[in-house]
Parts: C-alpha cells; sequence; structure tokens
C-alpha cells in the first residue's frame, strides 16, 4: 500500500501518519505490525514496543511480533531483552530467522563460539539471511581472519548493496588491514543507507580520532549519541575529548 512506498521511499513520518489512519479505522493486528515496524525503524520504542505487545498478548506465538519486538530490543541494545522472544521453546521448531537474530545477540554479548556455530548453521540453511552473514564476517574479523571476513562480507554486499551492518563491517574489516580511506567510505556509506543507526558514527569517530580530526571526530561521537542515548563507546570518547579540548585550552 501507500504506507510501504513512503517507507520505502525513507519517509518515515508520512508512512507513520499513513499507518496511524489505517489503525484508526481498521486496528487489524497487519496494521498495527505495520505501524509498530515503522516505529521501530525510526526508534520510537516507546510508540513502537506497546504496539508489539499488545499483538502478542492476543496471540504469544506471533512470529513477526516477536522477531519485530526482538529488532527492536536489539536497535536500543537490550540483548537480554531480544533474547527472550527469539529463543525456541521446549519442542518448538527453530525459526531460521530467530536463530540468525540469536546468534547476532550471542556475538553481541561476547559470546563468539557460540555464535559463530550458530550463525554458520543459519548461513548454510538460508543464504538470505544477510545479517547473519555480516555478523559471521565479523566474528572472522575478530578472530583474527581479516581475509575470511572480507570475503563473507564483500559477498554478502554483492547479494545487498544497501546493507547498513554489511557496510559498517567492511569499514572494520578495511580499517584492520590499514585501508583508513575506504574504511571511512564504508562507515560513511552505512550511517547514510540506515540514518537511525547509532553506530557507524561512532566507528567513524574512532577513524576521525585516530587521524587526528578531532573536531569532526566529536560530531560524530555526538550524532551516535543522539541516535542511542545509552551509547557507552561513544559517551567515553565524548568525554575524553572534552578533556583533551578543554586542556588544550588552557
Amino acid at each position: 500500500g501507500y504506507g510501504e512506498a513512503l517507507k520505502a521511499k525513507g519517509d518515515l513520518d508520512g508512512a507513520i501518519a499513513e499507518y496511524e489512519e489505517c489503525v484508526t479505522l481498521s486496528p487489524t493486528v497487519e496494521n498495527r505490525l505495520a505501524l509498530a515496524d515503522t516505529y521501530a525503524k525510526k526508534r520510537v520504542a516507546a510508540k513502537a514496543q506497546p504496539l508489539f505487545l499488545g499483538v502478542l498478548k492476543e496471540d504469544p506465538n506471533h512470529r513477526a511480533a516477536k522477531l519485530g519486538l526482538a529488532d527492536l530490543l536489539m536497535a536500543m541494545g537490550d540483548y537480554p531483552g531480544a533474547e527472550t522472544y527469539l529463543r525456541p521453546k521446549e519442542g518448538e521448531e527453530a525459526d531460521t530467522a530467530a536463530l540468525a537474530r540469536l546468534g547476532i545477540v550471542h556475538s553481541r554479548r561476547g559470546r563468539p563460539d557460540l555464535a559463530v556455530t550458530e550463525l554458520e548453521a543459519v548461513v548454510a540453511k538460508d543464504p538470505a539471511q544477510i545479517e547473519a552473514r555480516a555478523e559471521l564476517g565479523f566474528l572472522y574479523l575478530r578472530g583474527g581472519d581479516g581475509t575470511k571476513a572480507r570475503k563473507v562480507l564483500s559477498d554478502a554486499l554483492a547479494v545487498e548493496p544497501r546493507n547498513a551492518l554489511t557496510l559498517l563491517y567492511l569499514g572494520h574489516a578495511l580499517y584492520q588491514q590499514g585501508n583508513a580511506k575506504d574504511a571511512e567510505k564504508s562507515f560513511r556509506g552505512s550511517a547514510q543507507v540506515d540514518p537511525t543507526f547509532a553506530e557507524p558514527h561512532n566507528a567513524l569517530g574512532q577513524l576521525l580520532e585516530a587521524t587526528q580530526r578531532v573536531d569532526e571526530a566529536k560530531k560524530e561521537y555526538e550524532t551516535a549519541l543522539k541516535l542511542q542515548p545509552n551509547h557507552q563507546d561513544a559517551q567515553l570518547a565524548l568525554k575524553r575529548l572534552g578533556g583533551a579540548a578543554s586542556a588544550k585550552a588552557e
């Protein structure tokens, strides 16, 4: 419908207005989830969360609502919260999309061994899980295999060139291999593809800080914090740079 077209164009405010009207006229599960998803894309958790929870109250096993809520919690950095919606129940067939997200959650919570096994299984079963492939590439990178990481990330980008997570991780791989110029391009690409994603701004801040472009770095850290107020790395970096700036001024 019209809301989808607006969302595809990146007009999230227009899509929200359209879906709000749809929900008022016809509060079907489909319309409420479309509105919740759009709020989630804009990271308006206070409005998205109650909508997802409302659907889950009526149907505790609603797949799209569980995945949507898990995605929202992951975007907010609440990985333990996300995990509760992704774990398969006793005797329940594991859902590939849920397992992909569970692998990502384990990766972010510092359990790489668990995450690599889960993500490799998901990617082998369903190569269309681009975010799982991206996270797997990043885990290879963190494990010290930069070549394997770049291959996985480049393959994922060949399938979906405008994926913010893959672009972010490719930036890290390029930077680790000493290619700061292309890394910067990749981080900026990630931020452009998803303007609500804090992480590329934090990564860009680190790169700019390392290359002595301190004022630009500060702006990126500030943007990261605007998008995700609980972003600890960006908070610490700003504190550090604030200190450095005032020390210079004295």
